[in-house]
């Protein structure tokens, strides 16, 4: 059983009978553990994107707009940069959506 069927079924258990302090608890963790996964990992990438401004003293802004529109070449530094850019977004759209505010 997948972990969508898995959570599936639980939220059916809890419509059908109502919640219970163990789910709630562990429900409660999980998210939370989640959201420190996230902050980690926010948090490591933002460090590396900062060496790579202070190295080519460009925000990260422009460089996004520089390297989309085809300014800049295919240095690694480059696509590696590009590449956190994108898993930033991706890393605070998730924690957004875990908040709620998605």
């Amino acid at each position: 059983m997948s972990t969508v069927e898995r959570l599936k079924r639980l939220e059916e258990l809890v419509q059908v009978f109502g919640s219970d302090r163990l789910v709630d608890t562990t429900i409660n963790k999980l998210m939370k553990a989640k959201k420190q996964e996230l902050v980690k990992r926010l948090n490591n990438i933002k460090v590396e994107i900062k060496k790579l401004e202070q190295t080519y003293q460009i925000d990260s802004g422009v460089f996004k707009d520089k390297y989309n529109a085809g300014l800049l070449g295919d240095d690694v530094d480059y696509i590696k940069w590009a590449s956190l850019i994108d898993m930033e977004e991706r890393l605070r759209k998730q924690m957004r959506y875990l908040e709620g505010d998605a």
